[in-house]
């Protein structure tokens, strides 16, 4: 058959049941039991691959007229976009479980990128002192937070975690005492304002 699938080393098996872009849901089969959807919003898939551990599911789909590439938690059953440029699908795990290599269209050209999925760091501004940098730190794992991280950069000093969410931008106001946020919610940007 031409139908998409990945394996786990534990042998769990997820499958889609459609080739084309309908929408279509996902489907895990653990090893001697029935076939069990996973309670997530159809998609239109285009192609998925099962972690080495077989905790993460990556998956591409088609979303507002681009393909992009999710991270689907199966112990959590949350999912997430992983910020890429471009259209990206057909994502493939690294045997270390850390990295995904895929194909992508960025400038007319098809190409093949390998993304570190552990973290993804983007720095958003500098605090009132220039003494500490905000980081959004995305990490595809354990979660994306907003941070600010001493500069020069101290191993000893903690990184103050300011908040926790999928963040498109944030600065401190000129007077160093505000931290404006846009927030990605429900799929719509927000903006959020909290002292700093």
């Amino acid at each position: 058959s031409d139908l998409p699938f990945a394996v786990s080393e534990s042998g769990a098996l997820v499958y889609h049941t459609r080739r084309d872009v309908s929408l279509f849901r996902i489907a895990r089969v653990a090893p001697n039991s029935e076939p069990a959807l996973i309670d997530l919003p159809a998609r239109a898939l285009v192609s998925l691959d099962l972690s080495p551990n077989g905790r993460h599911l990556a998956l591409s789909s088609l979303e507002s007229g681009i393909y992009v590439i999710r991270l689907l938690d199966l112990e959590t059953m949350t999912d997430e976009r992983i910020r890429l440029e471009g259209s990206n699908w057909w994502p493939r795990w690294h045997p270390d479980g850390g990295q995904l290599a895929f194909l992508s269209m960025r400038k007319g050209d098809f190409d093949v990128y390998l993304k570190d999925i552990r973290s993804d760091d983007t720095p958003f501004g500098w605090s009132e002192d220039g003494h500490e940098l905000l980081v959004f730190r995305q990490n595809y794992v354990e979660g994306a937070k907003l941070t600010a991280v001493r500069v020069p950069t101290d191993s000893s000093a903690p990184v103050k975690v300011l908040a926790e969410g999928d963040f498109l931008n944030a600065d401190v106001s000129s007077d160093g005492r505000w931290l404006a946020m846009t927030i990605l919610r429900s799929g719509r940007p927000e903006v959020f304002v909290q002292p700093y």
